[in-house]
């Protein structure tokens, strides 16, 4: 479940993930909250940490904000800067957050006059991150209002069809949502919204797009966006009961509730709703994305997802082709058609998927591949879990808790993940891979519950009994300590989160 939406304010290539990931615990920072102001030093519009832990008062700041601009710096001391209590302001100051190293959001700040903000990070520091906790956002009441972020000027819009005609126009601009909307008042689009290809960046600034509805009966890709470019990146965007249809004709018809197609980066996006599709020759449907070639990243997707035909379906995903996901989730139920690869988080993979997990039922009918995570995989899957049931309709299908069917290449691994769904019903039944194609030396600290998969401690696959590098644990075991060759930077357990099983620490869920 989605707890804090963490990313990088530019896109990072897959290479740096895993130190991204082990810079996220905060080790020094100044908090701007209900707290006495302590160890900042303000003068001439500057606050400035003195210490490692430092505090700036809400009323301070914004006593400050009334008499012009100021800016909040992490200084030499400090190398974070956290909102930790709702503010706004209502002149025409502009507030600057500068940290040395993150930003990070965890409530609201309303920007309610014509002033603005600015947001710097990496200011002499390096994986420098722009966060937003599940209540943090920034709203702006004037358009005309001034945002910028790492010294880009971003155009605040209110609508979806300013943002579709202002993206038509500058396909590689830098636009921002500036509050939350709600698209129940456009009605049902018969096309995706936005249908030019995006290169630039739409900052969600945490704000939520509800109720979008679209309903495609001609499209090639289909959801909010299109189709986003290699250069294009989608942030901290929260859809919120989406209903997304596409009955396309054309063959393979990429369909997600944020967008059809995407060659580029999507971080800290949120999704909810219904994603469906039945073109006529496997359509690629997602609770996110209907396919990714680019990013994916600490993004999550509770949408339910279903195609009426053979497809690639998928909680997040429908198809990662060469792309990566990255601490991400999806928690929606899925159900492919007749011969689909279906699974909790992607239909196919032939690109990384890493510390992701997935928890839905994944169902589809004969001759499909299904697995609670990935239906499909070519492509590395590590430090991932899922705990949704995996069920095959009829028979000659690969079911698995985690995979359906393993193919790999010569990249390819599964590497410290479990899974604790049901899993039964195909030709070949595993407690956490249903087919494993692999030469055995792919596959190393993989895990399934032998409690809650109905599947004995010898057919962790099922096509190879005692298959090495996967091993069946009860329920107990694996909420009493972490499993072996599980990484305490990566994985973290708690009795009282995740029902004791262990979660991501980048990725913790929601209480």
């Amino acid at each position: 479940m989605w707890s804090s939406l963490v990313r990088k304010i530019v896109p990072a290539p897959a290479v740096a993930l895993c130190a991204l990931a082990a810079a996220l615990p905060a080790r020094a920072d100044i908090s701007i909250s209900t707290g006495a102001t302590s160890n900042v030093s303000c003068s001439n519009g500057v606050c400035t940490a003195t210490a490692k832990k430092a505090v700036l008062n809400i009323g301070d700041l914004t006593g400050l904000l009334g008499a012009g601009n100021l800016k909040v710096a992490s200084g030499d001391s400090a190398e974070d800067i956290r909102v930790d209590a709702s503010f706004g302001w209502s002149n025409a100051s502009v507030l600057t957050l500068d940290a040395a190293r993150s930003v990070t959001v965890n409530h609201t700040m309303k920007i309610q006059g014509s002033g603005g903000l600015g947001v710097i990070t990496n200011d002499g520091g390096i994986d420098g991150l722009f966060s937003f906790g599940t209540k943090g956002r920034v709203a702006f009441s004037h358009l005309a209002s001034v945002l910028t972020i790492n010294g880009q000027d971003y155009t605040l819009v209110g609508k979806i069809s300013t943002l579709a005609a202002d993206i038509a126009e500058d396909p590689g601009g830098n636009f921002a949502l500036a509050s939350n909307y709600d698209a129940l008042r456009d009605g049902t689009y018969s096309a995706p919204p936005i249908s030019t290809i995006f290169d630039g960046t739409f900052e969600g600034l945490g704000n939520t797009i509800s109720n979008l509805s679209i309903d495609d009966p001609n499209g090639t890709e289909v959801g909010l966006f299109a189709e986003v470019g290699s250069s294009g990146t989608l942030a901290d965007i929260r859809l919120v009961n989406a209903n997304v249809v596409s009955n396309a004709i054309s063959d393979a018809t990429p369909t997600g509730a944020l967008v059809g197609l995407s060659e580029g980066t999507i971080q800290g996006v949120t999704a909810t709703g219904s994603v469906s599709g039945s073109a006529q020759n496997y359509p690629l449907v997602g609770g996110l994305a209907g396919e990714s070639m680019g990013s994916i990243i600490y993004s999550h997707s509770a949408a339910t997802v279903t195609a009426g035909v053979s497809g690639s379906v998928g909680g997040l995903v429908g198809f990662v082709e060469g792309g990566t996901l990255y601490a991400s989730s999806a928690t929606g139920n899925v159900t492919g058609g007749q011969g689909s690869d279906a699974g909790g988080l992607a239909g196919d993979n032939t690109g990384q998927i890493r510390q992701c997990f997935a928890t839905g039922a994944v169902a589809s009918e004969v001759e499909s591949k299904t697995g609670g995570l990935v239906g499909y995989d070519s492509g590395p899957v590590n430090d991932s879990y899922a705990t949704g049931a995996a069920s095959q309709a009829k028979s000659l299908g690969y079911v698995g808790g985690l995979v359906g069917f393993f193919q790999p290449d010569g990249t390819s691994l599964l590497t410290r993940n479990y899974s604790t769904g049901t899993a039964n019903g195909g030709n070949l039944t595993g407690g956490f891979v249903g087919d494993d194609n692999s030469s055995g030396t792919n596959l190393a600290f993989n895990y399934w519950d032998t409690t809650t998969s109905g599947v004995g401690t010898a057919n962790g696959a099922g096509n190879v009994q005692n298959d090495a590098g996967i091993k069946g644990l009860t329920s107990h075991q694996l909420q009493t300590r972490l499993p072996h060759g599980f990484h305490r930077s990566t994985w973290q357990q708690d009795s009282g989160i995740n029902q004791g099983f262990p979660y991501l620490r980048v990725n913790p869920p929601v209480q």
